[in-house]
């Protein structure tokens, strides 16, 4: 009260007007720290959204990731069933392939009705017989129902024929022997000597000058056994051809 009655007009007026003044530049401060609070956090807001971001693109690369591993595995599995399959049929065909040989001894060819061949042919016959989707196959058969060696499967039958004359053509071929380490590679047309995947049974197979497989032989307990395996193909190369409808 003693302020106000000492206190003119002017005086009065001038102390509102510097006390508004302050309240402004007060309130004007506490906006510019409201704003600089509102920018950090819309900054902060922004950090947050790209992260999300980001977050999301991982998310989806992951899932890219998982989708064609699951894909990647699923064909790795239909390899293996399809390997298995495969190995199976090969084994199956096999066994078929000696069975074959054992049962057609009644077919072989007698001594009177026997032809003129090179020496040793009449020990042996090649019996081509139905295989696969209507094609043909032959084998190798000697006198004692042994099978000696199997062809792959023809679309035709010249194409077997083509085939057992490739076997006489080539059969001179020169061994390879796989097993033994080092060896040297030799040219077509060749014997192949190697183990099977087991790695306790000795094979062969003949190719050709084209390096097309073209005769694949049975499982042998020793290395002896197959090459003398070999040798029995040289020797009945141009044995008689029978046909076969089993």
């Amino acid at each position: 009260m003693a302020r106000a009655a000492t206190e003119t007009k002017v005086q009065s007026a001038n102390r509102v007007k510097a006390e508004s003044k302050q309240i402004i530049s007060e309130a004007k401060t506490a906006i510019a720290g409201y704003n600089k609070k509102i920018s950090e956090q819309k900054a902060s807001i922004k950090a947050l959204k790209n992260s999300i971001k980001s977050q999301k693109a991982v998310i989806k690369q992951a899932k890219a990731d998982l989708k064609r591993a699951k894909t990647e595995a699923k064909c790795e599995i239909a390899a293996e069933k399809a390997a298995r399959k495969a190995e199976a049929a090969a084994k199956k065909a096999e066994k078929a392939a000696n069975v074959a040989g054992k049962t057609q001894k009644d077919i072989l060819p007698s001594d009177d009705d026997s032809e003129s061949h090179p020496a040793g042919t009449a020990n042996a016959v090649f019996i081509i017989k139905p295989a696969g989707n209507n094609g043909r196959m032959f084998n190798l058969v000697a006198a004692d129902g042994q099978n000696l060696a199997t062809s792959q499967i023809y679309t035709t039958a010249d194409a077997c024929y083509s085939g057992i004359k490739s076997v006489s053509v080539n059969s001179g071929a020169q061994t390879e022997d796989q097993t033994v380490k080092g060896f040297t590679s030799l040219p077509y047309p060749k014997y192949e000597v190697y183990l099977d995947k087991s790695g306790e049974a000795y094979r062969f197979r003949l190719r050709a000058k084209n390096g097309m497989n073209i005769l694949a032989s049975p499982a042998y307990k020793t290395k002896k056994d197959c090459l003398a395996g070999i040798e029995r193909i040289r020797e009945n190369a141009y044995a008689k051809i029978i046909e076969s409808d089993k």
